[in-house]
């Protein structure tokens, strides 16, 4: 197999510096309020550490992506975002298993002691209009290859939930 390496969609960051604007302004309310003696709301500091708190996560979320890669080679597959390096031989991978989902399929890729997930495509829609992508744009290549490549056998659970599609695959 030549080597391949996929990367998923990077998503624009116009979210990002509007959950850090918000986040800003709020604080910056709740400090002006506060300093300058005035009554401050029981809501104000709630709202600007929720407001902290999403802008560091989707600033983490988008950190994150843009250093996801998957590569498939002859050897197995390695998975890397940042956080989580996990590098599994064809042999080792014991199960994939597949969820439905709105945006992409989830896919969960599980070894002896170690285990990775990422989504196929899905496209954003709000309103009938597309207003984002997330995953993989060959995302269902990447799910076909590594259930090839790894003889696994693909099943549908019988502990599926009413109107979902979920699937996995393992040895036989």
């Amino acid at each position: 197999m030549e080597p391949k390496e996929y990367r998923p969609a990077i998503a624009s960051r116009k979210a990002e510096l509007a959950a850090w604007a918000l986040a800003l302004v709020t604080c910056g309310a709740w400090a002006y309020v506060s300093l300058t003696g005035q009554f401050v709301h029981r809501a104000m500091p709630f709202v600007s550490v929720l407001l902290l708190i999403f802008a560091v996560g989707n600033s983490l979320a988008n950190w994150m992506d843009r250093r996801t890669r998957i590569r498939l080679d002859d050897q197995g597959v390695e998975f890397e975002n940042g956080l989580r390096h996990t590098v599994l031989k064809w042999d080792e991978i014991q199960q994939v298993q597949v969820f439905p989902s709105s945006w992409g399929k989830k896919v969960r890729v599980i070894g002896p002691q170690k285990l990775f997930m990422f989504r196929t495509m899905g496209k954003v829609k709000v309103q009938g209009e597309e207003v984002g992508r997330l995953g993989f744009p060959q995302g269902d290549e990447i799910l076909r290859l590594l259930i090839e490549n790894a003889n696994l056998k693909k099943e549908t659970s019988s502990q599926q939930p009413a109107g979902a599609v979920y699937y996995y695959a393992a040895r036989e």
